[in-house]
């Protein structure tokens, strides 16, 4: 019989091509089928599969729980593999608890099944029932697992393993079980989360750094060095206690040695004669002394050399030396006096019978304030010299955790340097060098880094050093928690003190210390270098979440990762940087027995702040450049300097950032902690020692020199500050800076000139003609003359060497004048001989001609025109020029002169203060009005003799200007006169007017301003042309009722004092000498002075200095200057028509002429800011004549005039040149010849008679306020006025009224300049009191006021052992915006304890918190209390509350402290006293009071007082208190240069150029310009440090940004999903794209665009996509592998891929790729991927999660389903009916997880999955020879029994079988029947059998079912 046969060799499914196409050997669907492997390997057999066993039985008979498994890897290495659990509850879902659990293949069955880590309520693991957990990585016994939901974590399998679980639930307990954490074997207790997160904390604040100058002892006398009384208060007192002598009694000391011979009884006799029980006469006197007593070794007598470093100490101190030490001291020399003693070398021989003793001088270092001065015996050492610790450079120290699977963590915070300073001592010829700043540390101890905080899993700390100008840091030691033989503990780790764990309080209890570690250092030597990469590792950024990881080129790779956090909008403007005294451990003020910690000051200081998680990922630094600047000037508010203080920066309002207000939407990544950062960006600056100073010849400013040393720290145009006055130990008072001029490296020409007197002559006693010194009175010395004549025999007569000689030797010659003026001795310049030629007449003369006319200077070498001074004096030099010693190794700087260099450095010049060099001279007169003040300003009051009285008129100002004569004149004269008005000195500012209505200062819109001059109590006029014009206060366009709030006067009838200052009066007039008081003091006071039209309190002017200072002021003031600027002339009023001079259309008001170039009004003269807001009243706009003198115009205000006025005054210019800050002078008439020093010079131009706006006076006849007639304001208006009515007659008048006022404005009478000098002293305390000269009068007295200079060229120039220090100004790197960590890290808000609380709070509080604020023993005190009873909490030596206080325990924000806080009995709000046993009463005292915590590096956390919790029983002490929860402050231990409290401040070593200095700190951070904000980087890479257990090397946790630790993918290929590492590449599986990443190379192309691989050191090179559009989709967990090859689902494009060495191929294409399209529709809750390596299949399923439904029809596209692809097949091999959860392969066993348990798939019991028996079935396909029609009789298979057909179907029939097949000739039978035979049950035919089922073009059995 002819057969059709189908074999299924193909073995796959094939589900896309129509049925009559399909090839033989595919076939449709088929369920739980295998074809072509199975167990006997029948190539192309079909079997159904083999069941699977369940292994584990977690939760079985727990009806409330649910297991589900969501991942699961594979140990190949090992022959294990891990799954992990989540246990939930059925009803509610909640996940309660979770588990990763172990299966060891190759283990008894019976123990193979370990749980490794139980987490009993999910809040370590935090598992989700609803995330499958992809990235899983193991790495050794490391597993490494991140979910994309929570922190990626790791778990130390074997370590775990110690746990010895064997189940995950206890049923007897009802509860899951919780796995402890195991260090070294140990458990500590129930694991945390942050024990198995891969970011690993870092420590959170630095060790505490101690250090002491305790040295190491070389030499110990073991007993009382026995002094001479001396006193230690000069040196406690401030004063300079510099060197020590002391008398050492050597009596009994030692005995004699030998090697010396001694007189005895005259005779020399070597000590081995002596007979030491004999008695011998050591003295002519016969005395007699036992000679052991008496006869010494002088060498070994005190035993210590020069040079040695001595320690003492009182012996009642406590401690012992080297340790108590309280004075240092350095022995200078030696030297024994007294007994009998004789050198045998020298022979040298000494008598006496006085006590032996050495008497040895010392330097001092350093003494304790707090020593004994009484004392006259101390005990002694010596120290070794050779101890000090990084004697040239500051160190900071720090550590780092290395945990037990050794990792290291970042830095902790680093400590500031250490560093220990001497005392200032500085010389710029011995040591130009700081000797202060050469560290003196001897021994350096580390403490409290162990701390409360530590991580369990830490088992070693590493101590770091850093210095300062290395980027190494260095590893001290290593400290371990046990000793070396593991058996004891380590007190290096346990300990405080290297002996005690527990801090003891006054009270004698004790309390475990929270923070232990004990280290002490007495060497500089380092273990090892940290690898510098770790310098840029302030954290570890750790994603806090990522989707995908994986393991490759020994890193581990997180991919699809979140960094950063979200923060509110912070305001942080509330943040305020602010300066404060630093407080000493033992006292509150400042101590500057060496230098101190400080800030520098003239520096601006910015602060920001970061947060930090628990973990130490910390972010950017967040400032407010508004407010968080604090900029540290030279003075502070006080004016005490802050560069003479030690410092400290505190950073307030911390609680109200609100900054624990975050919006990040998963809990646990909320920053936990802030840290303070400081930035300030100066670049370096030095200091320098002044060495000598010159004057330059040349203009008089300073040549400063400088040790050559220096030469680099400064060039020509730096700036240098004086902040060190020489010879005094203060700083500059005043702020000061000085550019550098010029620069030389070697000393400038006239420096290096010294003059050698050869004599001095005065013509012994006749000075000038016939006989006397100068014989011809017309070549004698006189101003502007350079040839004098001198009589040779004087040379002779008065024993003075011949010049004519010396000139022939080559000498330079010079010569100067002096005589003695008063008490003080005036020397004129030096003038150098350019000629000297011998004059034979009657009388030999030398006719001598100098190199420069006589000044006029030295003009007072006359008494008068042609008469010599009778006591003048002519002295002559050699100028001896080279380089003299003092020039050597110097460079010199040249500054010019002021007030500071002449109060703080100049007196450094040689000279007498009885030789000064007269340079300017100026005849003084006194003008002051005994009046002033005491009347009202008015034009109305007769003169009185000699003085202006209160008469501003003009002829009163002529008069007073004749200064005695007949003629007005210009002179100079101390000023107490009136004055009209003055200039502005700055352009006016319009809202400043007044409307004529309203009082002064309220803006006007149309307001006017006058600038030409503004009197004191000008008033805006709102005066029209059409008004007339009057002279009283009525509502003609004055002030109207205004003037009342003005003046603050009552009316017409206001009597006197309503004018006075302070009364709203008016100031019109100068007050000669003064000493500032309230009433000038500041800018808005009544007698300042008004900088333009406006109210005092806007415009005043700060002249008189600052308001609560003091200071003397002469108001110096010369008139009658310039020339008449308007001479009155060039209007002819009769001419044309008067109304016709002004025209009322013009803009500008000029007086409109027919003609413009007739004459105008030419007052351009007039100096002021041209800015009249009505052009109407400009005067600068009347037009130029043509012929203005420009010239007389700039020179309207020049005392010293113009050669082309005709008014130059030489004498004059040289007086004012020397009218500046730093000139010194003398009155002539002044008997005690008091020098004064111009500290500050302020100029105003004053009018004296006739202004020109309008201004108010007091017509006493009348008794009202008036205007003034005689401005120029008046007088034009009233012109304009009578021009618009055409009265003629009246407007000529008035238009000669006002030509004539002009001209008297434009008078030099009418102009004053007036110098107000500040000075150091007070004239009027002189007793030729300059003010009390006479007035003008037919006797008017006068005297000179002289300006001086030290005549320094014959004085020695000094070197002072007490130098001044200069200081470079450094230069401000604007755009460095570099922020430097300068704190620990504290907490943002304590945890809020329950237990007492009100309000909602933590049962359970994290307590490291409360410990970063204080740790126990840290120092506690109250701070602002305002009640005088509490006083006593404040700070303070001796006080409870800060010395004694401590903090004993923290149980949330409460805090237990030792002994505590005084109870009190003030009163309370109610009126009632206080209980002190009382909380409610005991709270409201304390509420709001602010605590203190302090460590001992000088840094504070300052809290809030909340409540009282707990009160001793005595009812004494408060011992509990709550506080606020938020820190309010924190002080900084920040410091960047250490004060001297003399001004200098230093940083550097030894202040010595290019050594080492203090910088900024250690961590750096800075802002960023962009928003910061949670990144979600879904298409970014981030890789770890390396891992390689072959040196334990395990840099795992470690990503440093620095490294460039991430890479990019296109973000257009979707977020990363998967990472899968093969061979050498990284796969990235994103969304819709599959990227290879070549990992350890880099890939470069080459021209044709192929890739070629190239060595790289990129962890992760060139990215390349395969080709194919393929991606993951969002499906991770459809991944699996096997070898080379990845298989994956793209459920967004419907298909399944494999990835091979051939790229990416879409498997679902093999027969099945409309069927997978239709079903990645559906919506599943995992699309599982898995390989069975055992039957070489990649099976994926597809479960529906809470719809599953096992009698589902697989078909379902809903339904759950596995799928299989065979690679042997190249196809879909079979659906399957097992729907696992996980599943992986394992020792070539495949296993599958369902319910959280596990199951092996070894079942001989085929197709029972689960407990679920199935069935197998396939769907063949007939379809050979479409085209034929065929028939169908039977059907047989080859195989085994248990198969079943239960439908046959062709395209033209249907059919059915007999349901049984029987077995003939080994195979099996079965008859087709079509639809319509009819069976019994047993198989058996009702009807008879068709002939045949018939197809023609195919047909196919369905449902063969194995049954």
């Amino acid at each position: 019989m002819p057969e059709i046969k189908n074999s299924f060799i193909k073995g796959r499914m094939n589900l896309d091509l129509d049925k009559r196409i399909i090839p033989n050997g595919e076939y449709g669907e088929a369920l739980n089928i295998q074809v072509s492997t199975s167990e006997d390997s029948d190539v192309g057999s079909v079997q159904n599969i083999i069941g699977n066993t369940k292994i584990s039985t977690f939760l079985d008979g727990l009806t409330n729980l649910e297991l589900i498994c969501i991942g699961s890897i594979s140990d190949e290495k090992k022959n294990r593999f891990y799954w992990f659990v989540v246990a939930s509850d059925i009803n509610s879902g909640a996940d309660l608890a979770s588990a990763i659990i172990e299966y060891n293949v190759e283990a008894d069955p019976a123990t193979a099944v370990t749980p490794i880590v139980i987490d009993s309520d999910n809040t370590r693991l935090e598992f989700s029932s609803d995330n499958y957990i992809t990235g899983i990585n193991i790495v050794d016994d490391i597993l490494f697992f991140t979910d994309g939901l929570t922190e990626p974590k790791k778990i130390n399998i074997e370590h775990f393993r110690l746990n010895s679980h064997t189940d995950i639930y206890d049923t007897t307990n009802s509860a899951f079980i919780q796995s402890n954490f195991f260090v070294d074997n140990v458990s500590v207790g129930a694991f945390t989360k942050e024990d198995i997160t891969v970011i690993k904390q870092k420590p959170t604040k630095p060790p505490v750094l101690e250090f002491t100058t305790t040295p190491t002892v070389v030499y110990d006398d073991n007993g009382l060095v026995t002094m001479q009384p001396f006193s230690f208060l000069p040196y406690i007192n401030n004063s300079a206690l510099t060197s020590l002598t002391i008398d050492f009694d050597l009596v009994n000391a030692v005995a004699v040695d030998a090697g010396f011979i001694y007189q005895v009884n005259g005779v020399a006799q070597d000590y081995t004669t002596l007979n030491p029980n004999a008695t011998y006469d050591f003295t002519s006197s016969g005395g007699s002394y036992p000679y052991a007593y008496n006869i010494i070794d002088a060498v070994q007598g005190v035993p210590f050399n020069q040079g040695d470093i001595v320690l003492m100490s009182d012996p009642n101190a406590p401690g012992s030396l080297p340790n108590n030490a309280q004075i240092r001291l350095e022995v200078v020399t030696i030297t024994y006096q007294g007994g009998f003693l004789a050198d045998a070398t020298s022979g040298a021989t000494q008598s006496s019978n006085d006590p032996v003793f050495a008497q040895v001088q010392f330097e001092v270092l350093s003494i304790d304030p707090g020593v004994n001065v009484n004392e006259i015996s101390f005990n002694y050492v010596v120290e070794n010299p050779d101890d000090i610790l990084y004697e040239n450079d500051f160190v900071r120290f720090s550590y780092r955790y290395k945990y037990q699977d050794g990792e290291y963590s970042a830095f902790g915070p680093f400590t500031q340097a250490a560093f220990l300073p001497g005392i200032f001592n500085i010389h710029p010829t011995r040591e130009p060098y700081n000797v202060a700043m050469e560290n003196n540390i001897r021994k350096i101890t580390l403490r409290d880094f162990v701390t409360y905080d530590i991580p369990k899993e830490v088992v070693e700390i590493d101590l770091l050093v850093k210095l300062e100008n290395s980027t190494v840091i260095y590893s001290v030691d290593t400290i371990k928690p046990k000793q070396a033989d593991g058996s004891t503990d380590n007190p290096a780790w346990h300990t405080v003190d290297g002996t005690n764990s527990t801090i003891t309080f006054d009270n004698n209890t004790t309390e475990a210390a929270s923070d232990t570690g004990y280290y002490e250092l007495t060497t500089d030597l380092v273990y090892a270098a940290i690898a510098e990469k770790q310098f840029l590792r302030p954290y570890d950024n750790v994603p806090k979440k990522a989707k995908a990881q994986d393991f490759t080129a020994g890193r581990l790779i997180y991919g699809n990762y979140i960094q950063n956090i979200d923060l509110s909008p912070v305001n942080y403007n509330a943040m305020r940087l602010n300066l404060e005294n630093r407080s000493f451990h033992d006292s509150s003020t400042n101590s500057f027995v060496t230098g101190q910690k400080s800030i520098k000051s003239q520096r601006t200081y910015q602060t920001g702040i970061t947060y930090l998680d628990i973990y130490g990922r910390e972010t950017p630094v967040f400032t407010s450049n508004e407010n968080n600047s604090l900029k540290i000037p030279f003075l502070d508010s006080s004016g005490a300097t802050n560069a003479s203080k030690s410092s400290r920066l505190y950073v307030n309002n911390l609680k109200d950032l609100n900054i624990n207000n975050f919006t990040n939407e998963t809990p646990g990544f909320d920053p936990v902690y802030f840290k303070i950062f400081i930035k300030e960006t100066a670049s370096e600056y030095y200091n320098l020692v002044l060495d000598r100073i010159y004057r330059a010849k040349e203009d008089g400013n300073l040549w400063l020199s400088f040790p050559s040393s220096d030469r680099d720290k400064i060039k020509k145009d730096d700036f240098i500050i004086l902040k060190k006055a020489i010879e005094v130990d203060q700083q500059v008072s005043d702020e000061n800076k000085f550019k550098v001029i010029d620069i030389k490296n070697e000393a400038p020409e006239f420096i290096r000139t010294k003059f050698q007197s050869i004599g001095t002559l005065d013509g012994q006693g006749t000075i000038s003609g016939t006989g006397g010194l100068y014989p011809d009175i017309n070549t004698q010395p006189a101003e502007q003359k350079n040839k004098i004549t001198i009589s040779k025999q004087a040379f002779a007569n008065e024993n003075v060497n011949e010049l004519i000689p010396l000139a022939e030797q080559g000498e330079t010659i010079a010569l100067s004048f002096s005589k003695l003026s008063g008490s003080t001795q005036l020397v004129s310049r030096k003038y150098t001989l350019i000629a000297i030629e011998e004059i034979i007449t009657s009388t030999d003369v030398y006719s001598l001609t100098l190199d420069t006319p006589i000044f006029s200077q030295d003009s007072w070498i006359e008494s008068s025109t042609g008469v010599l001074d009778a006591d003048l004096k002519t002295q002559f030099f050699l100028a001896k020029n080279k380089q003299w010693e003092e020039f050597q190794g110097r460079f010199f700087v040249k500054i010019l002169r002021n007030l500071i260099t002449a109060q703080f450095l100049e007196n450094q010049i040689g000279f007498s203060a009885t030789e000064n060099i007269l340079i300017s001279i100026n005849q003084l007169f006194s003008l002051i009005d005994p009046n002033l003040y005491l009347a009202k300003p008015q034009t109305f009051q007769s003169s009185t003799a000699n003085t202006t009285n209160n008469d501003s008129s003009k002829a009163k100002w002529q008069t007073s200007l004749e200064f005695g004569g007949s003629t007005v004149t210009s002179g100079w004269f101390i000023d107490g006169a009136r004055f009209v008005s003055h200039q502005p000195t700055v352009s006016s500012d319009l809202s400043l007017s007044a409307f004529f209505d309203q009082p002064l200062g309220t803006p006007g819109s149309n307001g006017l301003k006058f600038d030409v001059s503004t009197s004191s109590n000008l008033i805006k006029s709102g005066h029209s042309p059409n008004t007339p014009v009057s002279n009283t206060f009525t509502t003609n366009g004055w002030i109207y009722n205004s003037y009342q709030t003005t003046f603050g006067i009552g009316g017409a009838n206001a009597v006197d004092n309503d004018f006075l200052p302070g009364q709203g009066g008016w100031v019109d007039g100068l007050e000669g000498i003064i000493e500032a008081d309230s009433d000038y003091n500041g800018p808005g006071k009544d007698k300042s002075w008004r900088s333009q039209i406006g109210p005092i309190g806007s415009v005043g002017e700060d002249v008189y200095g600052a308001q609560g200072t003091q200071g003397f002021f002469m108001h110096l003031s010369f008139s009658g200057v310039g020339t008449q600027l308007h001479n009155g002339t060039g209007l002819n009023a009769s001419s044309v028509a008067v109304e016709d001079f002004y025209d009322s259309s013009s803009t500008d008001c000029r007086i409109n002429q027919l003609a413009d170039s007739d004459a105008r009004l030419n007052l351009q003269a007039i100096d002021n800011f041209n800015c009249q807001a009505n052009p109407k009243d400009k005067v600068c706009n009347i037009l130029q004549n043509s012929s203005l003198n420009t010239t007389a115009t700039e020179n309207q205000w020049n005392p010293a005039g113009h050669p082309n006025l005709g008014n130059f005054n030489q004498t004059n210019k040289d007086f004012i040149e020397n009218l500046t800050q730093g000139s010194r002078f003398k009155f002539a008439n002044d008997s005690s010849d008091t020098v004064f020093t111009i500290k500050n010079v302020y100029v105003k131009r004053i009018y004296n008679h006739t202004a020109w706006n309008k201004r108010i006076v007091w017509n006493p006849q009348l008794s009202v306020l008036q205007e003034d007639t005689g401005t120029v304001h008046y007088k034009w208006h009233n012109f304009v006025y009578h021009c618009i009515n055409n009265n003629d007659a009246d407007a000529i008048n008035a238009f000669n009224d006002l030509q004539d006022t002009i001209k008297d404005f434009a008078s030099p009478d009418n102009r004053r300049v007036c110098y107000i000098l500040e000075l150091d002293e007070n004239p009027d305390n002189l007793i030729n009191n300059p003010e009390n000269l006479a007035g003008p009068s037919t006797t008017v007295e006068s005297t000179f006021i002289e300006f001086i200079e030290e005549n320094y060229e014959n004085g020695v120039n000094p070197v002072s052992d007490n130098p001044a220090i200069f200081e470079t100004e450094p230069k401000e790197n604007l755009n460095l915006d570099i922020f430097y960590e300068a704190s620990q890290a504290y907490p943002i808000e304590l945890d809020k304890n329950t237990t007492t609380a009100t309000s909602n709070g933590y049962a359970n509080p994290d307590n490291r918190k409360g410990y970063l604020i204080g740790a126990v023993g840290d120092r506690v005190r109250c701070y602002n209390f305002d009640d005088a009873n509490i006083q006593s909490q404040n700070f303070g030596a001796g006080t409870v509350n800060y010395i004694d206080n401590k903090v004993k325990s923290w149980d949330g924000d409460i805090v237990e402290i030792q002994p505590g806080f005084n109870t009190l009995n003030n009163t309370l709000a109610s009126g009632s006293a206080a209980t002190l046993n009382s909380l409610t009463d005991q709270t409201e005292l304390y509420l709001d009071k602010d605590v203190q915590f302090y460590k001992i590096d000088d840094s504070y956390v300052q809290m809030t007082i909340e409540e009282v919790i707990e009160i001793n029983p005595g009812a004494t002490n408060i011992t509990k208190i709550r506080v606020k929860p938020k820190v309010k402050r924190v002080g900084l231990s920040y410091f960047n240069c250490f004060s001297f409290g003399n001004g200098v401040e230093s940083n550097r070593i030894r202040d010595d150029f290019n050594r080492v200095f203090i910088t900024n700190g250690v961590k750096a951070s800075t802002t960023l310009q962009e928003q910061y904000k949670q990144d979600n980087r879904t298409s970014g890479l981030i890789f770890s440090g390396i891992y390689n257990k072959n040196t334990s090397l395990n840099d795992l946790n470690q990503f440093i940004m620095a490294d460039k630790i991430t890479k990019e993918l296109e973000p257009t290929y979707g977020s990363i999903q998967k990472l899968f590492a093969r061979d050498s590449d990284l796969i990235a599986f994103c969304e819709d794209k599959v990227v290879q990443i070549a990992a350890d190379k880099d890939i470069i192309f080459n021209a044709d665009g192929n890739p070629q691989l190239t060595a790289s050191n990129k962890v992760l090179g060139q990215s390349r996509p395969f080709v194919g559009e393929y991606g993951i989709s969002k499906n991770p967990e459809s991944f699996a592998s096997s070898s080379y090859r990845a298989y994956f689902a793209d459920k967004q494009r419907g298909a399944v891929l494999r990835l091979s060495m051939d790229g990416l191929t879409p498997v679902s294409s093999a027969g099945m790729k409309d069927w997978f399209r239709d079903k990645f529709k559906g919506d599943y809750f995992n699309i599982v991927g898995s390989y069975d390596t055992n039957k070489d299949t990649y099976n994926l399923t597809f479960d529906s999660g809470a719809n599953f439904d096992d009698s589902a029809d697989f078909k379902d596209i809903l339904s759950s389903v596995t799928v299989s692809y065979k690679e042997s097949v190249k196809g879909w091999e079979s659906f399957k009916g097992f729907i696992l959860e996980s599943g992986l392969s394992c020792v070539n066993s495949y296993f599958t997880f369902r319910d959280g348990n596990l199951y092996s798939h070894d079942n001989q019991t085929r197709n029972n999955f689960y407990n679920d028996q199935q069935v197998s079935f396939i769907s063949t396909i007939i379809n050979k020879e479409p085209t034929t029609v065929k028939h169908f009789n039977t059907l047989n298979y080859d195989g085994e029994k248990g198969w079943d057909c239960n439908f046959i179907e062709t395209d033209l029939n249907t059919g059915d079988t007999l349901h049984h097949f029987i077995n003939k000739e080994n195979k099996w039978f079965t008859s087709i029947v079509d639809n319509g035979t009819e069976l019994l049950s047993n198989g058996v035919l009702v009807s008879p059998i068709n002939d045949s089922i018939s197809f023609q073009g195919l047909g196919y059995p369905t449902n063969i079912e194995d049954i």
